[in-house]
């Protein structure tokens, strides 16, 4: 197994797998949220092409669920 590059998180799974640490993803599809939500798309679009309801979107662009 090779080392993960320095840059990465990881975490340890269950049952020892090493996966790479999915908080980094959200932050990742959080800003993009908010950043396609300021260029005018409609959160009901955002819900579905990021598969969550509109209310989890809602929360995401005003704040409410990620800072």
């Amino acid at each position: 197994m090779t080392s993960p590059a320095p840059s990465t998180i990881y975490y340890r799974h269950e049952v020892g797998q090493v996966l790479p640490d999915p908080s980094i993803q959200i932050v990742a599809a959080v800003a993009e949220i908010r950043r396609l939500k300021a260029e005018g798309v409609k959160q009901i679009d955002l819900a579905r092409r990021f598969g969550v309801s509109p209310m989890t979107i809602s929360r995401a662009v005003r704040g409410e669920s990620w800072q």
